[in-house]
């Protein structure tokens, strides 16, 4: 993209490798599960890794919550969770989750209550505080709890409870 292109289209370029240390990070539980794998089933969701190349245009928010568009320095594979039948995105870990992340874990403090397992990114991210002292997650998905949920637990042991339950039901 030339600099013009850049700034008449409010796009930003984001460092590939910078991003996939972030990603390898945070969701090392994930790359686990799919190491040497094509794709990994939960349930009835599937776990792949998607090419985004570097041509690729996506969209998140800024600071001030407008839209803006990334592309990555470099072709990448960002994790994606879909379901099997219908292959429609349930989560995936671009840029835009982390923002729509970012302030809630922020917030995190003491004992902290969640809805959703999701890739397991929030709730690693609010684990890794040191003033967060417990993290309970409401999860339905029994198949997430079984696989994303239990590689938690064994990284984060008693600081983590999940309850195969809605949130909406307590």
């Amino acid at each position: 993209f030339s600099d013009d292109f850049i700034a008449k289209n409010n796009l930003t370029i984001i460092d590939a490798s910078s991003f996939i240390e972030h990603s390898k990070k945070h969701l090392n539980h994930i790359y686990k599960l799919i190491s040497d794998k094509e794709s990994f089933v939960i349930g009835e969701k599937e776990l792949v890794l998607r090419k985004l190349e570097s041509k690729d245009k996506i969209y998140t928010f800024n600071k001030n919550d407008s839209i803006v568009y990334i592309s990555f320095s470099e072709d990448l594979h960002i994790p994606i969770l879909r379901e099997t039948n219908t292959n429609n995105v349930w989560m995936s870990h671009t840029p835009m989750e982390i923002y729509t992340c970012n302030k809630g874990v922020t917030l995190a403090n003491g004992n902290v209550l969640m809805g959703g397992l999701g890739l397991g990114y929030m709730a690693k991210r609010v684990l890794e505080k040191e003033n967060v002292t417990h993290l309970t997650i409401y999860e339905i998905d029994e198949e997430l709890i079984s696989t994303i949920g239990e590689a938690l637990k064994k990284e984060y042991k008693e600081r983590l409870t999940i309850v195969q339950d809605s949130i909406y039901e307590i």
